[in-house]
């Protein structure tokens, strides 16, 4: 992201989360807030039908469906996941990369949970002060943490907001891996399981290497990387799956589940496939 503005692509996820309250019947999060956290210029496709249905043929068609399933279910599986949690005792709530996300005031069942939201400063005071003009007030055990990862170490962060170390607490890490080194995931994944209390869970989506990717989604992937590129947020890191047990395990972390695009697609598709190119990785500490 630029130094001194919020992260576009954190803009694009709100943009994906607001289509599909509008696109899909159910929606597979139904965010009523994601509209309202967009600039005027991103709520226009979402709120008439005509300018929707336009900017959806320019982008791709039916193609642009598939990276909102992708996009809004990583937070689906998360959030289902802490309501599990929920149900069995005390957990913690961390958003790891917040961006624009409106947990806090779409799940007021959750407003009892300890909840923790960790962003850049650029992004988060562009969060908080969209927020106090829509005069959404966020539950009382709510805390934003501002943590420039370059400077702050978030073992030091996160207890410093309230984090407690001895509760266990699910993670969500979405939308964050691939704009980081692969030696970047592996300090945060130490760095997390450093504060983790047994039980506590981690869901993170990755990116996989093009050679997996479906033949069809090659230019699309090309594209949408041209894009980021010319935004200043490329992708840097693309992991192999099967990869995954050997990286997590020396860090305290086994892999619990890895949902792939045929998952994704059966659990949250509403009959438009995933993007191949994104895995949903939910990891325990062991």
């Amino acid at each position: 992201m630029q130094p001194g503005r919020a992260s576009r692509t954190a803009q694009l996820v709100a943009w994906y989360r607001a289509l599909d309250v509008v696109l899909n019947e159910p929606p597979i999060l139904g965010d009523p807030y994601a509209v309202r956290m967009l600039p005027y210029g991103w709520r226009w496709p979402v709120q008439s039908r005509i300018l929707r249905a336009v900017v959806i043929r320019l982008l791709g068609g039916p193609r642009l469906r598939a990276p909102i399933v992708t996009f809004v279910a990583r937070s689906r599986i998360a959030e289902d996941l802490l309501a599990e949690r929920a149900r069995r005792g005390p957990v913690q709530w961390v958003l790891l990369g917040a961006g624009l996300d409106t947990f806090a005031w779409r799940h007021p069942e959750h407003a009892g949970l300890a909840q923790f939201e960790v962003d850049h400063p650029d992004t988060q005071r562009s969060k908080c002060q969209l927020l106090a003009e829509l005069h959404l007030a966020p539950p009382a055990k709510h805390r934003f943490c501002a943590v420039d990862f370059e400077k702050t170490r978030l073992r030091d962060a996160l207890p410093a907001c309230g984090f407690d170390p001895a509760v266990p607490a699910v993670f969500a890490w979405l939308g964050v891996t691939y704009y980081l080194t692969r030696e970047a995931i592996v300090s945060t994944l130490s760095e997390v399981g450093s504060i983790a209390a047994p039980g506590s869970a981690l869901v993170c989506d990755y990116r996989v290497p093009d050679r997996l990717l479906a033949p069809d989604e090659r230019e699309f992937a090309r594209k949408g990387d041209e894009m980021l590129a010319k935004w200043g947020e490329p992708h840097l890191t693309k992991l192999e799956p099967e990869g995954w047990p050997d990286l997590a395990a020396p860090l305290g972390w086994e892999v619990e589940a890895d949902l792939g695009p045929e998952e994704i697609t059966a659990r949250f598709g509403r009959g438009h496939r995933a993007i191949s190119n994104y895995r949903v990785l939910t990891l325990a500490r062991t």
